[in-house]
């Protein structure tokens, strides 16, 4: 017997990414530079006075500078705790980071400011005499904004995690005089790696924070958090680092040697009549090690200003307002229920394997419940394996939990079990004339929730009736729809060939759309590609023909469109 299905997908999208998690590895081998010294020239530009507070910060800066102790060879009391979010911003696939990985970003983070990097010891020995411990701390947040536990993380799914930048804080928002907020995110349009204001320089309050990519957790948040706190580059306010001009530029700092920038690990470079600190957190260089004295001077002047409020983040208050304030331990809070699965098409008899996604807290309690008679159809195991005997679209409802209570959520219609007989045979004529027909045998899947699939007597080529999905505009790139048919029995046909009809108008004159047609052989799980008959256009009625190949089971149609 040859089942075959056929999948109409309408999808919109910008970046296609795979499931997955990133690792507790801040390697950061992919490390595009930052995008701090562009935007905050930008808002020069734009408003010219705000170059009156950045040369007030620097005349603070360099009298502090002189008056500070240097605690080089010593380990100094902490003097500035800052409560931190992350909040991630992901389309379900490598950009959902783990809690691990936030948990590493944030020792990472401690480390450097605190000279804890286990690399310190090789920074060279002209500037071991400066290396600094900032005395500056990160605590995850504890308590959120309307005074809820949190463990200072949280998730969105958005397709503009793959087109990042200011729009990604809009999505979610943290009071910013309360919280150092991390928008973690896909890929910055700019293409930079990541990106903070100076104190002062956000368009408004609730812009101050940092941007940073999700493969960029290690020491590129070091980075920007440097220049959240007014640190420039060493060879001063550019993204232009190695032009022989930048000797004349400054930091800002005292004892940061004058250099043009440098963008290797050459700990001998000698650029502008002395030896680079090569090995500084604000270069280029990707060997970074150290923060100097009078940088250290620079963030903790920083900190003491009302400038883009720094100075509300570690006050007494609001560290017992953010459940930052000592005693601090690991919060025990409800989880925000969440799970993934690693099939959503499957054949009667097959298994699914499910895993706990929940976060706001580490699940210690787990009630799953299965629909479709899934075996069994009820697990206390944190990532179950469930087999699904009888065809049909299924939901799955998850209920985590720990000390603190649980909290439930059901995916509606996530599984589609496949029969193992055909649900029609012989020719197969379908113009959608009957509603009822079309409801029972044809899927619709729509995991954005936005416009989906549906039958529609407004147009037809054929009788009254057709199905359509309505296009979308540039805000909503990166949406999927699908539009599933019931099974065929093509074993008594010879050469058979589908058929099908479409009208296509395109929304903007930007939209590149496109038809994919694909096929699978088992149950939807994999699918093949045939054929990509239309490539945008304006309205007009096409017809396409598949041939039928050997072993033919299932036959996908999709529709892709993507903004450029």
């Amino acid at each position: 017997m040859k089942n075959i299905k056929l999948l109409v997908l309408g999808t919109f999208i910008s970046v296609i990414s795979l499931n997955g998690y990133s690792q507790t590895d801040l390697s950061e081998l992919d490390r595009p530079e930052c995008g701090a010294a562009i935007i905050n020239n930008q808002r020069l530009a734009e408003d010219p006075k705000l170059q009156l507070i950045f040369e007030a910060h620097n005349k603070l800066a360099i009298e502090n500078e002189k008056n500070m102790v240097n605690t080089t060879n010593k380990k100094g009391p902490i003097l500035y705790t800052i409560p931190v979010v992350y909040h991630i911003i992901h389309d379900e696939g490598v950009g959902n980071v783990s809690k691990a990985a936030i948990n590493a970003s944030v020792k990472n983070l401690n480390d450097d400011f605190q000279k804890l990097n286990t690399d310190v010891s090789q920074v060279v020995s002209a500037f071991t005499g400066i290396i600094a411990d900032c005395q500056i701390q990160f605590r995850l947040a504890h308590i959120d904004p309307n005074g809820n536990c949190t463990e200072g993380i949280t998730r969105t799914s958005s397709p503009l995690t793959n087109s990042a930048g200011e729009n990604v804080k809009s999505l979610v928002n943290w009071n910013t005089t309360k919280y150092l907020n991390i928008w973690v995110v896909q890929t910055l349009t700019s293409g930079a790696g990541g990106y903070a204001y100076y104190p002062g320089f956000a368009p408004s309050q609730s812009a101050e924070g940092i941007v940073i990519r999700s493969s960029q957790l290690g020491n590129s948040v070091t980075h920007e958090v440097g220049h959240y706190l007014n640190l420039p580059h060493c060879w001063g306010n550019s993204n232009t680092p190695g032009l022989a001009s930048n000797c004349n530029g400054d930091d800002g700092v005292n004892d940061t040697p004058e250099t043009i920038g440098n963008q290797t690990c050459n700990t001998s470079a000698v650029s502008c009549s002395s030896l680079d600190n090569v090995q500084n957190y604000m270069e280029y260089s990707f060997c970074e090690r150290m923060f100097t004295n009078g940088q250290k001077s620079r963030m903790h002047t920083a900190l003491g200003q009302g400038w883009g409020s720094r100075n509300t983040l570690w006050t007494s208050g609001n560290l017992v307002a953010t459940g930052t304030a000592d005693p601090y331990t690991d919060a025990i809070c409800v989880p925000i229920p969440d799970f993934d699965f690693d099939r959503d098409f499957i054949c009667q008899g097959q298994s699914v394997l499910f895993t706990d996604l929940s976060y706001n807290a580490t699940p210690t309690i787990w009630n799953w419940t299965f629909g479709g008679g899934g075996t069994p159809n009820t697990s206390t195991a944190s990532s179950p394996t469930i087999v699904f005997n009888n065809p049909g679209v299924w939901n799955t409802t998850h209920e985590p939990g720990t000390t603190a209570g649980s909290a439930l959520i059901t995916k509606p219609n996530i599984i589609t079990v496949s029969s193992l007989t055909a649900d029609y045979g012989g020719i197969i004529v379908d113009g959608f004339e009957n509603s009822t027909n079309f409801n029972n045998d044809w899927i619709i899947l729509d995991p954005t929730g936005g416009q989906a699939f549906q039958r529609t007597t407004a147009a037809a080529a054929t009788g009254s009736a057709s199905t359509r999905v309505v296009n979308y505009s540039e805000p909503d790139a990166g949406e999927i729809d699908e539009l599933i048919s019931p099974s065929y029995d093509l074993s008594l046909l010879s050469g058979a060939t589908l058929k099908f009809k479409m009208a296509f108008a395109q929304r903007q004159s930007s939209n590149t759309d496109r038809l994919f047609v694909y096929y699978s052989l088992d149950c939807g799980e994999s699918w093949s590609f045939v054929m990509a008959p239309m490539i945008g256009g304006q309205c007009r009625q096409q017809e396409a023909c598949l041939s039928q190949t050997s072993g033919l089971q299932q036959v996908v149609i999709g529709l892709k469109k993507r903004q450029v």
